[in-house]
């Protein structure tokens, strides 16, 4: 599949048909109303800081609401979007070496989760 909504769609057709449990769709593609499902099935692919900073915290919001009304657990946040000010306003994922992107990464981790 090309694009996050087209995965969105898929995931829920299988729903739909009961082949597949709600439980086993990604939250990304389950809730593509947080506006994730793209940038998360591109892996963020193209994105500039500021616009990664923009759609995880948008992200956050919106999946952040979806706990407090329960429609979601809290451990369900998508990781990329539970402490989105812990990116400190950078894309790991726009860093092209992989031991600095995956020490950025612990970085958010250890931020985000103490």
């Amino acid at each position: 599949m090309d694009s996050g909504e087209e995965a969105a769609v898929c995931f829920q057709s299988y729903v739909d048909s009961g082949d597949l449990a709600p439980s086993d769709v990604p939250v990304q593609l389950a809730y593509p109303e947080c506006g994730l499902a793209e940038a998360w099935w591109s892996y963020y692919d193209g994105m500039t800081d500021a616009e990664f900073t923009a759609t995880v915290t948008a992200a956050h919001d919106c999946f952040q609401a979806l706990v407090d009304e329960g429609a979601l657990e809290d451990w369900q946040m998508p990781f990329d979007v539970i402490a989105p000010d812990c990116y400190g306003g950078t894309s790991p994922y726009a860093i092209d070496d992989d031991d600095a992107r995956f020490e950025a990464l612990d970085e958010y981790s250890t931020c985000a989760f103490g």
